[in-house]
C-alpha cells in the first residue's frame, strides 16, 4: 500500500488501521475551521462554511479512492 499524506499532513488512513473517532473528528475541525472551531451556537456563515468544508472533505477523499491517475486528471 503507498504511503500518502491527507489534507493536513498526516499519514492517510489504510486498510487495518485503528480509526479513533475523536481524533478523525479533530482533524476534520482543523480542516474546516483553520482557526479553530467557533463558539456555538454557530452563525449561519459558521454553518455554510462547514458545509463547504465537509464537502469539499469528500470530494478529496474520493479523488483519493479513485486513484492518482484520476485526481490528477481534474486538476487545472
Amino acid at each position: 500500500m503507498k504511503a500518502s499524506t491527507g489534507r493536513l499532513g498526516q499519514p492517510a488512513i489504510g486498510e487495518g488501521d485503528q480509526i479513533d473517532q475523536e481524533e478523525v473528528v479533530t482533524q476534520v475541525v482543523q480542516a474546516v475551521f483553520s482557526k479553530g472551531r467557533p463558539a456555538e451556537p454557530w452563525s449561519q456563515d459558521q454553518h455554510r462554511q462547514a458545509v463547504k468544508g465537509l464537502f469539499t472533505l469528500l470530494e478529496e477523499f474520493f479523488e483519493y479512492l479513485a486513484g492518482p491517475d484520476d485526481a490528477t486528471s481534474q486538476t487545472i
